[in-house]
């Protein structure tokens, strides 16, 4: 088994992962409430960020919770994400 150390955008699009981990919560909270969509980003990018959530499972809970949504969908697309991570692999980096 090989192991590879990922120092943040080196092999893989990290930022683009949180970026759109964050979208997804994002869209959750969007679909059942009428707020401002960049408010909303905004927010959950401070709460990440700020509040030393740092893990986006977390995150989805803290919302899910302000929100009154449920956590088990928001919990769902975000595994889809990250089962769908191949996508965020640099090109370069397969050959390296």
């Amino acid at each position: 088994m090989n192991y590879y150390i990922d120092f943040d955008d080196t092999l893989y699009n990290t930022s683009l992962l949180t970026h759109k981990m964050l979208d997804s919560i994002v869209c959750s909270i969007k679909e059942k409430n009428n707020l401002n969509y960049e408010d909303l980003y905004k927010e959950c990018k401070s709460v990440f960020n700020r509040k030393k959530i740092y893990n986006i499972y977390k995150v989805a809970i803290y919302f899910s919770d302000k929100y009154n949504l449920d956590v088990s969908t928001i919990i769902n697309n975000l595994n889809n994400i990250v089962l769908d991570g191949s996508n965020l692999v640099f090109e370069d980096a397969i050959p390296f």
